[in-house]
């Protein structure tokens, strides 16, 4: 299974299949295999300062753009540029803003060079209904199916702000905050954490030109989210402790997430003390949060006690406190609602991790093998970058045939 990263727009018409045969045909003049290619993306990423995820998800990634199932992000659009030596118009990368819809037979074409009219405020209740499919179907089935809809929808938001005045363009402002964001996060969960930062920096432009301090605080939150991934403590606390600066100003789900990512960061860094204290606090907002009446959707909706409490059990698992970790887990995952299926994958991987930290080595491959099936349908890097973590703890017991049926069912889901 393929790690859903570098997605970007695709054009329509038949672009894709110019973008395939420019594209193979640019690799195959230099003689170069996929391994090749393989090779020199991850040098040249290196050198430019890029990380690139790894060799199984990059021949994943180079088919798809090949045959043209996808298009690649920005970052990979450069890198296949400095590459080749041919510009992205070469490399059939170029937007046509005269694009045409794909035509019968004998039918004449399409064509769309014209502006079109300033956004009403209908477009903005359209935004928030695709908005919300595209986080169910990210909670259901992972950020494969969705990362080319958020694209399109920003680019359309982009283009609008310019035409747009008022309340409207405030709101396509904010739209475009909250779209970003999202694109943020399905890179993150794909692994491609440099896309991630580029995403939430995206979505922090608008929320600095609103002067939302609510959406200011939570793009804040996130950025130390993407920033623990990379295993940057001391910029992660950082973050956060500006996301809380002004927490007066914040609701109590707002002040929750951003006091969850409190904890994660201080997990991270080896501050247990700052960690238990962060996460108590985090539970009683978030359980006051749950207690309050119904409103407005906030941005931190999915940010319930059962939430908290499987954030909190990774942490316990980061600062190697099992028993905490699985009682905080379990409860979590008890309360875990179904349409959340990838937070429950990544929280059963966590919770094998915790059993495999406490020496309970058959308890964690069997919740271990809970995990790869959720995993199976939700393609989260996240989850795989744990059963990984997974792996290198239970091999004092790699002689056991449940560790090894587990190693399988892993390598399985990667390939």
């Amino acid at each position: 299974m393929c790690a859903a990263v570098g997605m970007a727009m695709d054009r329509p018409g038949q672009e894709a299949g110019v973008a395939e045969t420019r594209l193979r045909a640019a690799r195959q003049q230099r003689g170069w295999s996929q391994s090749r290619l393989i090779y020199e993306l991850d040098r040249q990423a290196r050198a430019d300062g890029v990380s690139v995820p790894g060799r199984d998800s990059l021949r994943c990634m180079i088919s798809r753009w090949e045959n043209g199932r996808i298009k690649p992000d920005e970052v990979y659009r450069t890198l296949l540029s400095q590459l080749y030596g041919l510009s992205e118009t070469d490399l059939g990368f170029a937007f046509d803003p005269t694009w045409r819809l794909p035509t019968p037979p004998g039918a004449q074409p399409t064509v769309f060079p014209f502006r079109t009219s300033p956004a009403g405020p209908e477009l903005l209740d359209h935004l928030d209904r695709v908005f919300d499919d595209c986080a169910r179907t990210d909670n259901l089935v992972g950020p494969r199916y969705v990362g080319g809809t958020v694209t399109q929808q920003l680019t359309m938001i982009d283009e609008l702000c310019a035409q747009t005045n008022g309340r409207t363009r405030d709101g396509l402002l904010a739209r475009g905050a909250r779209y970003a964001e999202l694109a943020g996060w399905l890179h993150q969960d794909a692994g491609n954490l440099d896309a991630a930062l580029y995403w939430s920096d995206r979505a922090m432009e608008y929320a600095q030109v609103l002067d939302d301090p609510h959406l200011t605080s939570y793009i804040l939150m996130r950025k130390s989210n993407v920033t623990t991934d990379a295993r940057q403590a001391g910029r992660a606390l950082g973050l956060v402790t500006a996301a809380l600066r002004h927490s007066d100003r914040l609701t109590p789900r707002l002040r929750a997430v951003a006091l969850r990512q409190q904890a994660v960061a201080s997990a991270l860094a080896g501050e247990s003390d700052a960690c238990g204290r962060a996460i108590d606090a985090a539970m009683t907002e978030a359980v006051q949060a749950a207690a309050g009446p119904t409103g407005a959707p906030d941005l931190a909706s999915y940010c319930t006690p059962s939430y908290i409490a499987m954030e909190a059990g990774a942490c316990w698992t980061q600062l190697a406190e099992p028993d905490k970790a699985v009682t905080a887990l379990r409860q979590g995952l008890d309360a875990c609602p179904a349409a959340q299926q990838r937070d429950r994958g990544l929280g059963l991987a966590r919770l094998a991790s915790a059993h495999a930290i406490a020496g309970e080595p058959e308890q964690a491959c069997a919740v271990g093998q809970q995990a790869v099936e959720v995993t199976v349908r939700t393609a989260s890097a996240r989850t795989m970058t744990e059963l990984r973590s997974l792996q290198g703890r239970l091999k004092p017991w790699r002689h056991m045939p449940p560790v090894a049926d587990l190693d399988r069912a892993v390598a399985d889901v990667a390939s």
